[in-house]
């Protein structure tokens, strides 16, 4: 078996055509490497062949690390007068800024967000990674729960809330020794009609797994593999990936005999994306497994991503019995290309080769370059949107929210009797229908959630609703909502509690009954059924 020495696919960086260069990089920026010598070589590859032939190798330059070095060639560039009236110069200067977005925080300065050349469209991201910095466990934890309260609200994940969601997660991964409440996240089963806030986060909670190098969430991770969710197999392939290993490795051949064309397709993305010669072997192993009458497609496509040379010919043989599938257009401009890299021909390798340059490698001509900023974070641009079809009244009704989004505890009768204080009755005697307002937080001084509830008439179970934010008392739309919540209601008079009443997440849901919150220590032994008598 031979594989392609790394150092002869860095050296292809360079190579005449842009579709090899970028074919070349990738193989090193979609395995997250830790490698510093890359990002001078993309740099020696800017400056020979212009800046404005360059926007896609700088967009898949973004997962390499950064050096002060690097760094400082950036900042140089945008600190330049460019004439940005040029598209292809406007997207390279909006590449670079996005590649300041990627680079880690220790590196970073606020300053350079006001370099001349630096796209005003990514200066709010750019400080908002340099601040969150600074946050502690539970405000950036807080702002993670309200971006799952906000999507489930809105129906909808929109890119900003995705890309707001990347940042925290980026901050909350600085944090190893915490990965014990993020595993239990992770496997926890979130499933049936309802769609809860925390499913918002599955997405995120799995990157969050993977920038952790959690290995103990590596079965979870490979078994979701199987659902149909985008979002969430996208983020288990990252994950996995970034986790790394022969241990991923072995979980994924597990399941490979049982696994549907779509497991194998993101399992193969993973297999691909490891650089070992255990996930090698193992793709020959299923190249072999599938015999004359199977279908190698996709381990035959991960080995030729690990750049090895006895995946040319099952590819080549696969393209053959499918070229007229216009879907096999682009594996074959791959093939070609990973080709001209190891230096392995084969017959129709000369004809491909013209194919793929008369068609632009799969462009189908010269086009015009649109200007990257002017689609930058378009709203309208949702990555998931559900469908009135994806769920009917019965998914949402009261006793769904009751039952699952929150404990009895929260209102309970001692606590509507005795722990909130009455703001609007006249003679001591609260008047129907009650709403109750507890506040909730990761100690006694910082609040970050507020669950309110209405009480229509004596005896009756609370209608519940809840808010989770950073700075939650004084923000006005939580405010406004809570108002227009029990005016809906006809509330005539409010109870709320005079301080937190415990921490924001639940027991037996967030962590095991009778056990302290290991996402909270400042309430252990303070609480639920584990307070201390």
């Amino acid at each position: 078996m031979i594989r392609t020495p790394e150092s002869t696919i860095k050296q292809a960086i360079l190579h005449p055509v842009e579709e090899i260069r970028t074919t070349a990089l990738d193989y090193f920026s979609l395995s997250y490497t830790s490698d510093e010598s890359l990002m001078p070589v993309v740099i020696q590859a800017v400056e020979q062949y212009g800046r404005d032939a360059t926007f896609d190798l700088l967009r898949d330059a973004e997962n390499l690390p950064q050096t002060e070095a690097t760094v400082r060639w950036i900042c140089d560039e945008l600190a330049k007068d460019w004439h940005i009236e040029d598209v292809a110069i406007d997207n390279y200067c909006f590449a670079l800024g996005l590649l300041l977005c990627k680079t880690r925080v220790d590196l970073l300065r606020p300053e350079m967000a006001e370099l001349r050349s630096f796209p005003v469209e990514l200066a709010e991201r750019f400080q908002e990674r340099i601040e969150m910095a600074s946050w502690d466990w539970n405000t950036i934890w807080a702002a993670l729960e309200y971006l799952g309260e906000e999507a489930h609200d809105q129906g909808k994940l929109f890119r900003k809330n995705l890309q707001l969601g990347e940042r925290i997660v980026e901050a909350l991964a600085r944090r190893p020794e915490r990965s014990d409440p993020v595993l239990r996240l992770v496997n926890r089963c979130y499933r049936g009609d309802e769609r809860e806030p925390i499913q918002w986060l599955e997405p995120l909670l799995a990157e969050l797994a993977g920038r952790m190098r959690i290995e103990a969430a590596i079965p979870t991770l490979v078994e979701r593999l199987h659902e149909e969710d985008e979002p969430l197999n996208d983020a288990c392939v990252a994950a996995l990936t970034r986790i790394g290993g022969d241990r991923v490795v072995q979980a994924i051949a597990k399941h490979w005999p049982k696994g549907d064309d779509h497991f194998r397709h993101s399992a193969a993305e993973v297999l691909e994306r490891i650089h070992t010669q255990f996930s090698v072997e193992t793709c020959l192993e299923f190249i072999k497994s599938e015999g004359n009458e199977g279908k190698p497609w996709f381990p035959a496509v991960a080995l030729l991503g690990n750049f090895v040379h006895e995946a040319v010919e099952p590819v080549r043989q696969m393209l053959k019995l499918n070229d007229v599938w216009l879907e096999f257009e682009d594996y074959k401009y791959r093939l070609v290309a990973i080709s001209t890299i190891m230096g392995v021909r084969f017959p129709e390798y000369e004809q491909w080769y013209e194919d793929a340059r008369e068609d632009y490698w799969g462009w189908g001509g010269p086009h015009d370059q649109s200007r990257v900023r002017e689609s930058f974070d378009n709203d309208d641009d949702d990555l998931h949107a559900l469908d009135d079809e994806d769920f009917d009244d019965e998914d949402f009704d009261d006793e769904d929210f009751d039952d699952q989004d929150f404990d009895d505890d929260d209102f309970d009768d001692d606590e509507e009797e005795g722990e909130f204080e009455d703001e609007t009755s006249h003679d001591g005697a609260l008047m129907f229908p009650i709403g109750t307002v507890a506040l909730y937080g990761p100690d006694d001084r910082t609040t970050t959630k507020i669950a309110a509830g209405v009480i229509l008439h004596k005896g009756a179970e609370p209608i519940m609703k809840r808010w989770v934010s950073t700075n939650i008392l004084a923000n006005t739309r939580v405010q406004e909502e809570m108002d227009s919540f029990f005016k809906q209601y006809g509330v005539r008079s409010v109870g709320m509690s005079e301080g937190n009443m415990g921490c924001p997440h639940e027991e037996g849901e967030d962590f095991p009954q009778g056990e302290d919150c290991p996402f909270c220590p400042w309430w252990k032994g303070k609480q639920g059924s584990n307070a201390a008598e």
